[in-house]
Parts: C-alpha cells; structure tokens; sequence
C-alpha cells in the first residue's frame, strides 16, 4: 500500500477519493507555515509532488516561509482567468486597441493551453508547470516557434493575472532556441517574373506589396480615400471593420512613378483599390493564384524549387532597401510599419543574401609584408597560395 513521507515539515501522499486511489499525490502545508490552516497542493503524479516538496523544505530551512504568503484576491482557474481576460480584449478590439484577428489568433493557440493548465488554480502555476507544458507541445511534435508563440499569450495572461492581485508573480520561464530562418529572398527580376505569371487582375496587388512592402493585409483592405495618385502616397490607418496590426503599422508610404500610373488606370466603381471580383467587396486571399505563378515561374536555388509567399515580399523589399543603403535603418522600420526599438527588421526581416556574402570576403595585404622583406633574409614568408 502506497503511504505519505515527509520533506521536512511537508506531507507528501496519494489522494483518495471515496476511500479509493485516484492517482494523484497531495502536499500538505502545516497551519505553522501558513499561518491560518493547512493547505493542500494537488499535483499529478508522485513525482511533481516531491518535487514542489523538495522547494519547499529547502525555503523553509533558509528561514524564508517564516510569514505566510498573502492569499490572492480571488483563487481563479487558468481557464477562468482566459475568460476574464478575454472579455478585456474584447473591450480593447471595439476599442481599436487590438485588432479582431489578433483576438481570434490569441483564441487558437489557447486550444491547446486549456488543455494542460485549464484546470491548474492560477496561483499554484509555477515555473515548472509551465514548462512541462512546454514539452507537452513538443512531445506533440509542434515547432519551437509554435510553443513560443503559446507561451507567449500565457505570459500575457499570467501578467494580467498579477496586475489584477490574482497572483504575486509571473513565474520566468525559457523560450525554447529556434533554428535560424532558411528563407530564401527572391531578387527583383525573378518578382517580376512571378507578378508576370498571374492572372492580370491580380497583378497591381501584387506589384503594390511588392514595391511597398506592406502586408497582405494592408493591401487587401486599402481604400481609395487613403491613396493620393497626384502625391504619389498611400496611408495605412484604421477604418471601420479593420484597424492595422499595432500603432507603428499606421504609416505613408510612397509610390513609385510606375505604380501610380498602374493605380491611375485601375477601376474606381467601388471603395476598395483592389477589389473582388464584387466591386463593393476587396480581395481577401490570393494564395492559390499566388503558388501557381511561382510554380511557373520556376525559380531554383541549387537545384531546388524555392518557396515564396505573399509575405515574402514583404521580406524582399526589407533586404533589398537595406543592401541598396540608401534607406536608414529607422526609415525603413517606418516604411514596413515596426516600431523605432522593434528587433524584428534585422532579425526577420533583413535576409543576408550569398552574392553580398561572397562579397564580403576579406583578404590580409600579405603583399606589402613580401615587398617589405625583400633582401632582409630572415626568412620568414607568409605562403600566400
């Protein structure tokens, strides 16, 4: 028969329901610590349960449970925590503070979370916990980025949790390492040949992300009280049903000669400036015309057809401006909608390409050592190849 053991003044046992093991283990806090009454901690297994134990008889032999912890406000679950958290972003979306996808995106990847922690109280959520829930998702064979990424709207929740005295802090947890990206920019010439390859109404949409360097997005919803052919101008700003990814994301940018002729000759029988095929209604996806032009295109590297999407112009036109070097790096943060101190430019954006690595490459003047020791005698070449 399964019994309890101790870790200093903790009990450690198997929980019982109705007289009968349920599998998971308890720990138990004497009232001399909590000052009020004894509490229980549920875990899973035995395991975790020793564990958390183990912490806590060490804080208590370092004398730093000799005052009980204040009792959150409210003893929330994670999954009741996301509903009053999410009722606050919804107040932000109707507010323009966020936008209605953001919401919806920060709701798939909860799928999973509420899974794990729904049921853990939010107060006992601790940094173990979190991540065990990170190898959860990667035993599901989910990417780093992806687990980062839910780990990343737990934080916020956690976050929101302790401005609200739900818990006194945010347990810090690791993000797990991403391998570097392996996109692959296309040049200009080989654009060309993509936009050449699609069916023509989809050609000024096309041209425009890729001359501008703006999202999918921002192009599909652009209205034509936000252009100024004569000016040579667009503005990306909220209008109702649709408001830019942050602040940043609200910008001009302007447009080169031949653009605004390709705009100066689209229809205007609508408000959209790409519009469906419903003259009231934009484009929303163009994906599949998208895969094919680039399928016709055929463009390879070593041998191997290349992968681009829409949003990979958006990271051509970031790396073509910053080799070109007439664009400073704050301007071209303007110009794709990042923030001043935003990292993601250099770090996403900015794909160092192999003909500015190759000619990169650097060489010793080993020449001027030679002409230098000519008739010294001492012997001492450098062997150049």
């Amino acid at each position: 028969m399964t019994t309890g053991h101790h870790f200093g003044p903790f009990l450690v046992s198997p929980q019982k329901r109705n007289g009968k093991l349920n599998g998971q283990w308890v720990v138990t806090i004497p009232k001399s610590i909590t000052g009020d009454q004894r509490a229980r901690k549920f875990f899973k297994n035995r395991k975790l349960a020793d564990e958390y134990a183990k912490r806590m008889e060490r804080r208590y032999r370092r004398g730093e449970l000799s005052q009980p912890e204040p009792s959150p406000k409210v003893r929330l679950t994670f999954r009741q925590a996301v509903e009053d958290w999410k009722t606050l972003q919804r107040l932000r979306v109707s507010t323009s503070k966020k936008r209605e996808i953001s919401l919806k995106t920060d709701g798939y990847r909860l799928r999973a979370v509420l899974a794990f922690l729904g049921d853990d109280e939010l107060a006992k959520i601790t940094e173990t916990r979190l991540v065990e829930f990170q190898d959860y998702r990667h035993q599901q064979g989910r990417t780093p980025a992806t687990i980062n990424s839910d780990m990343k709207t737990v934080v916020q929740i956690l976050n929101w949790a302790k401005r609200n005295g739900h818990i006194g802090t945010v347990p810090r947890v690791e993000r797990i390492p991403e391998e570097p990206s392996n996109t692959v920019i296309p040049t200009p010439a080989e654009v060309v040949q993509i936009i050449s390859n699609l069916p023509e109404r989809l050609r000024p949409l096309v041209t425009f992300i890729a001359e501008t360097g703006c999202r999918s997005g921002e192009a599909f919803n652009l209205t034509w009280d936000r252009v100024s052919i004569s000016d040579g101008y667009a503005d990306f700003k909220p209008k109702d049903g649709w408001t830019p990814k942050t602040r940043a994301s609200i910008r001009r940018v302007p447009l080169s000669r031949k653009l605004i002729g390709i705009l100066r000759h689209l229809p205007k029988d609508g408000d959209y400036v790409f519009r469906g095929k419903v003259p009231d209604r934009p484009i929303t996806n163009i994906k599949k015309a998208f895969d094919k032009a680039v399928k016709k295109a055929n463009i390879k590297r070593d041998g191997k057809p290349v992968h681009v999407t829409p949003h990979t112009l958006r990271k051509a036109y970031a790396t073509w401006q910053a080799i070109n070097g007439k664009v400073p790096q704050r301007v071209l943060k303007s110009l794709l909608g990042h923030s001043p101190t935003s990292q993601v430019t250099d770090s996403y954006y900015v794909i160092p390409q192999e003909e500015a690595i190759k000619s990169a490459v650097f060489e010793l003047p080993f020449q001027a050592l030679e002409g230098g020791n000519e008739g010294s005698g001492n012997g001492n070449k450098v062997a150049t190849g």
